[in-house]
């Protein structure tokens, strides 16, 4: 295995784009859970055949690609710590797409979460 300064710029890229294509799934997430109804079989009938869910599933079968990718290069443990980048991408998504409010909270816990990303991969 490489260090981090020899990964191929592909391995930075699954590192970095997993993370936000799972934000993506989960942003159609929302999407589909504002146009479920009910928690009943013609709710999920409707749920498996929504095409933002089904968007949302090919996102993450194209994530879960990415990241055995990924994994042939990098170490699990060090790989893992990419995965934290979601709690970034999530909440600004949110707040682009749907008008969410993020606190000074926020912005003080991403700036520690790129901290631990770059203590972990230093």
């Amino acid at each position: 295995m490489t260090t981090p300064q020899n990964w191929p710029i592909a391995v930075w890229a699954g590192l970095i784009g997993t993370p936000l294509l799972i934000s993506g799934g989960q942003v159609l997430f929302k999407i589909v859970s504002e146009r479920v109804t009910a928690f009943d079989v013609p709710s999920i009938r409707q749920l498996l055949f929504d095409p933002y869910f089904m968007a949302s599933m090919l996102i993450y079968a194209i994530a879960t690609l990415s990241w055995i990718f990924v994994l042939r290069s990098v170490p699990l443990g060090v790989a893992y710590s990419f995965t934290a980048l979601g709690f970034l991408f999530v909440p600004i998504l949110s707040m682009w797409l749907f008008g969410e409010t993020l606190s000074l909270r926020y912005f003080l816990g991403a700036l520690l979460i790129m901290i631990g990303l770059v203590v972990i991969n230093a």
